[in-house]
C-alpha cells in the first residue's frame, strides 16, 4: 500500500542537517552537490507513531 502520492518520481530525496539549508537554498551547484552524501544514521529519527508504523521512544 502506498500512502504518498510520488511529486517527482524520477527525483531523489536528500536528507539536510539545518546548518546545511542555506548553501543547499542559496548555494552554486558545486556547494550543493558537496551535500550529496550519505546522512549519518545516528542523527536520523522516527518522528511518526501510530498504527502500523515504527516508533523509536524519545
Amino acid at each position: 500500500m502506498i500512502w504518498w502520492k510520488p511529486i517527482h518520481p524520477d527525483r531523489m530525496l536528500v536528507i539536510l542537517s539545518p546548518d546545511d539549508y542555506e548553501a543547499w537554498l542559496t548555494g552554486t551547484a558545486a556547494e550543493a552537490a558537496n551535500l550529496l552524501r550519505p546522512f549519518p544514521a545516528d542523527d536520523m529519527r522516527i518522528a511518526g507513531s501510530g498504527e502500523g508504523i515504527k516508533a523509536d521512544p524519545f
